[in-house]
């Protein structure tokens, strides 16, 4: 009988991944994917500068449309709401000062778009393989950037300032905030896979939390460690209230407790350091010297949002930043100006869609091998929807895999409740069909 959650790890599960060989190589073509999903250094002046991760992630899709995945239907949604966007940003562009910078931007996104519909599809069709090596993967990638990023700031490593701007750690990233944000989901999911440990072995993963955290401390950006708060706050509510036993309730308090502790030991010791103090309480301050004044981020917020709202069709991606020098860093800002009302309002559909029908999953999953990875990956989408308003995030990687995670966990559930209906009618005989809808 289960305590609360549980992932199948037997024999039997074992021996069904290396039944086929064309799946475990998928695996491990996914992990190393997302191992490699840290190296994002590229050219910040260009709108397009791809890194060694989307070269691969490029190939990584080729290879498996070729040997054909299925995207699930349930993906018909956000796919068309990503189509309106996509409208929204042509008909602003037709008009666009710097049509370049658009047919960049555009490219770019189409690419992250279809990223997270790939890994949608990869989930849906076999999570049981390549779920945890997505996961696995990814939580490689923030290790070693964690580890890179420590040892450029203790200075134990030749060539230590090209993995630190301004004294903050932004390791093989090109900005310490992107580099944070990266960061909060593997955080979630090791706490989950803590709340979930069955042996002492499984204790080895403490020191891994341990340097992921100490990684995002040191980073110093605001919005990865509200982000952090937040996200840990939705992961442990859903965990908790979903959870199946008190023995699985009394695991997840005693994960957080610990975590927090743990957080606040590692804060303490890296505070004792001047530098590291004088740094914190400057970037504790909530109101930074750009945030305010005539030049500040929120009066750009505001002048961004006046010339949005005086123009419901946008006028094209990439335009306002390089009009005005300034950006908006609000992204719900940045559609809006790209793309108008519609695309703004298609934005949010389907960040609410994907919340909305995501913990309607997480609920309906009860019992599930593959519900607690629903719940981390819930609860870190609610925390970078929120990391929005204070900065872009449209073209972040690590967020397009995200949706993907989330919506190949929606697929899947959606899958097998279509299952036990089909099982149940067969049983109790001829039943009316189910109602068409977002959950049919």
């Amino acid at each position: 009988m289960r305590d609360g959650w549980s992932i199948d790890s037997g024999p039997q599960a074992r021996e069904k991944v290396l039944r086929n060989p064309w799946e475990w190589a998928s695996a491990a073509l996914l992990f190393v994917l997302l191992a490699f999903s840290s190296y994002l250094k590229s050219d910040v002046s260009q709108v397009a500068s791809p890194a060694i991760y989307d070269f691969l992630m490029v190939a990584v899709m080729g290879v498996h449309v070729m040997l054909r995945i299925r995207f699930p239907k349930d993906l018909g949604w956000p796919v068309l709401l990503w189509g309106l966007i996509f409208f929204g940003y042509a008909i602003g562009a037709l008009d666009a000062l710097f049509p370049h910078r658009s047919r960049d931007f555009m490219l770019v996104m189409v690419y992250l778009v279809a990223s997270f519909a790939f890994f949608a599809a990869v989930i849906y069709d076999d999570p049981k393989r390549r779920l945890p090596a997505i996961w696995w993967g990814y939580v490689a990638a923030a290790f070693i950037a964690s580890a890179i990023g420590l040892a450029a700031y203790f200075g134990v490593m030749p060539g230590a300032e090209r993995y630190l701007k301004f004294g903050r750690v932004t390791s093989l990233f090109n900005d310490p905030n992107v580099f944070g944000a990266f960061l909060v989901a593997p955080i979630l999911f090791l706490a989950m896979r803590l709340s979930l440990a069955r042996s002492f072995k499984e204790l080895l993963l403490v020191p891994l939390l341990g340097v992921l955290v100490l990684a995002i401390f040191l980073c110093f950006s605001r919005g990865a460690w509200a982000n952090l708060v937040l996200s840990g706050a939705v992961f442990m509510a859903l965990a908790f209230v979903t959870s199946r036993s008190a023995v699985q309730r009394f695991r997840i308090v005693l994960v957080m407790l610990f975590a927090a502790a743990g957080a606040v030991l590692i804060v303490g010791w890296a505070l004792s350091s001047d530098a590291v103090s004088d740094l914190f309480a400057q970037r504790f301050s909530l109101s930074q010297s750009y945030d305010v004044g005539a030049d500040g981020r929120f009066d750009r917020q505001l002048d961004a949002l006046a010339h949005g709202l005086r123009d419901p069709l946008g006028m094209g991606p990439a335009q306002w930043e390089q009009e005005t020098g300034l950006a908006p860093h609000n992204v719900y800002l940045n559609i809006l100006l790209a793309g108008g009302y519609l695309s703004l309002l298609a934005y949010l559909a389907f960040i609410g869609l994907t919340l909305v029908r995501g913990t309607s999953a997480v609920f309906r999953d009860a019992g599930s091998a593959y519900q607690p990875y629903l719940i981390v990956t819930v609860a870190a989408v609610t925390g970078q929807a929120a990391e929005s308003i204070i900065i872009d995030v449209d073209n972040w990687r690590h967020l397009y895999l995200l949706f993907g995670l989330a919506w190949g966990g929606i697929a899947l559930e959606a899958r097998e409740r279509r299952q036990k209906y089909a099982e149940w009618a067969q049983q109790s005989g001829p039943r009316p069909a189910p109602a068409e809808g977002f959950y049919a």
